[in-house]
């Protein structure tokens, strides 16, 4: 959906924003495509679809406030956490493969995003700034298997 959105905004000459409207979104429904994890190569297509179309609009002038540009960063710290969890329940066997793609990511919205969050995800976010990708992986897998 937002990806659309901001794709026809590309498209649009002016925008208008009202407060009144009968649109009601709800996240909490259960197999939402929102809280759905996909395979990981959808996932990464559309974290570098959103990363590109958010890129289009701030260069064409479409969001003018810097404060507007710099809110855009936690659309991209969203997907790639989307992308970090895909990871590991995308079935992806080899953990080469695994940190090969955590060293492919730019994480920095990512971290922005998600600085003031749970223990786990602090602890998490810790192992991918210090770039420990080994023991995140293990972590992480250690973690999923035992959901399972």
């Amino acid at each position: 959906d937002l990806i659309f959105l901001y794709s026809y905004i590309l498209l649009c000459g002016k925008i208008y924003v009202s407060s009144d409207t009968d649109y009601v979104y709800n996240s909490n429904v259960q197999n939402s495509l929102t809280k759905k994890v996909f395979k990981i190569e959808s996932e990464l297509e559309g974290l570098a679809e959103i990363t590109k179309v958010i890129g289009l609009i701030v260069k064409h002038g479409q969001i003018r406030s810097n404060a507007s540009v710099a809110n855009t960063r936690w659309i991209i710290g969203h997907y790639t956490r989307r992308v970090l969890t895909a990871i590991y329940y995308s079935n992806i066997k080899t953990r080469k493969r695994r940190i090969k793609i955590l060293k492919g990511l730019d994480l920095e919205c990512y971290f922005s995003t998600y600085k003031k969050s749970s223990g786990k995800e602090s602890i998490l976010r810790y192992l991918l700034m210090k770039r420990f990708y080994t023991i995140y992986d293990i972590v992480r897998r250690t973690v999923v298997l035992t959901k399972k």
